[in-house]
């Protein structure tokens, strides 16, 4: 288990549980939705393009190398009694695949309902990329 109350790098927290601090009380980890977390969690959005572009918004502003953010987006939504959660992953968890295959591959912590293997496994692939100069624009991915 690690606690920290600032923002900890990947390596330093490997193979432990990080504690995101959620309740009242003196401050003794990182605070879930505190001033180091951003968050993307429009779960009530109407429409699967309204959830889409906060997904999209959000995670244009992930850095693509240690930030000074955790930043988390939420693709997972309802909005009963029409669209359930499977319908909304049903549609955006295939756009979310899609949009790694063109190259957005900062991504920070998504949350998903009812992933597919396959977008798991390119999920996990965009942390062994290397990052790029910025002058680099297209990345060919997961060849194979």
């Amino acid at each position: 288990v690690h606690y920290c109350k600032g923002l900890p790098r990947v390596g330093d927290v490997r193979g432990s549980l990080l504690v995101l601090q959620d309740w009242s009380g003196p401050d003794i980890s990182l605070r879930w939705d505190g001033s180091l977390m951003r968050i993307q969690d429009k779960w009530n959005a109407s429409s699967v393009q309204e959830k889409w572009s906060a997904v999209q918004r959000h995670a244009s502003r992930v850095p693509r190398s240690f930030g000074e953010n955790l930043c988390v987006n939420f693709l997972s939504a309802q909005s009963f009694p029409r669209c359930t959660p499977r319908y909304f992953a049903g549609l955006l968890n295939p756009k979310l695949c899609a949009w790694i295959l063109r190259g957005h591959l900062a991504l920070g912590i998504i949350v998903m309902d009812f992933p597919t293997r396959e977008l798991i496994r390119r999920i996990i692939r965009t942390n062994f990329v290397p990052v790029l100069p910025a002058r680099h624009t297209r990345v060919e991915l997961f060849a194979g």
